[in-house]
């Protein structure tokens, strides 16, 4: 996943990095290497032969129940900087199933773009809403699940799930900038917010434990 929000200039702070954009300024943010791979790990190991659809469809109906997921299955990058960083399951009980550790699992994810907006806003102030792109769009659980950690609307631009990126730099170059107009909004529920906001300073120093 990436986490970025263009800015006229800022420096790498508050474990975030700064990169080129192809607009005018930089992007402050970071680059993390927790995405869809986890999704697909559980999928693949643990799902059972179902699909991604699948299994978000049915923990959509059950919270985690306790259960705290970190995602960095390969490392981490920003925040954490940390290439040994490994993943980890906490809170399981008798009670733990398959639905809870995927929903533990979207909500790390979610956690760690929140940890990244959180950051980048203590650098260059509240941002009203965000865009979303990629294909994690695909899944309406992570979508969720991310506009409520992040307590603002996520803009879901149409066709938000494909490669368009490279496409449209190569038309931008060409002297042509296409507009993309917002497929949909998907608001916070704020008291799932509050949750995240509760669940942060946990989530954060579990990787220093």
């Amino acid at each position: 996943m990436i986490v970025c929000r263009a800015a006229e200039s800022a420096q790498p702070q508050l474990g975030l990095g700064v990169s080129a954009y192809p607009g005018e300024g930089i992007l402050l943010g970071g680059w993390t290497l927790s995405g869809g791979l986890v999704l697909d790990w559980f999928r693949d190991s643990m799902g059972g032969g179902r699909s991604q659809a699948e299994l978000a469809d049915a923990a959509s109906s059950v919270d985690t129940g306790g259960v705290i997921a970190l995602p960095y299955l390969t490392g981490e990058r920003t925040p954490i900087w940390d290439p040994g960083a490994s993943g980890a399951l906490l809170g399981l009980n008798l009670d733990s199933g398959p639905q809870q550790v995927y929903r533990a699992l979207v909500e790390s994810l979610a956690a760690v773009v929140r940890d990244h907006t959180d950051r980048i806003e203590r650098v260059l102030g509240p941002c009203p809403g965000w865009r979303l792109t990629g294909g994690g769009t695909r899944n309406p659980l992570w979508v969720a699940a991310t506009a409520d950690a992040v307590g603002a609307p996520l803009e879901v631009p149409a066709h938000a799930g494909e490669a368009l990126g490279p496409a449209l730099l190569a038309l931008r170059a060409m002297g042509f900038d296409p507009k993309r107009p917002t497929a949909a909004t998907v608001e916070p529920d704020l008291n799932r917010t509050r949750h995240f906001e509760s669940m942060l300073p946990v989530f954060r120093q579990l990787p220093l434990l």
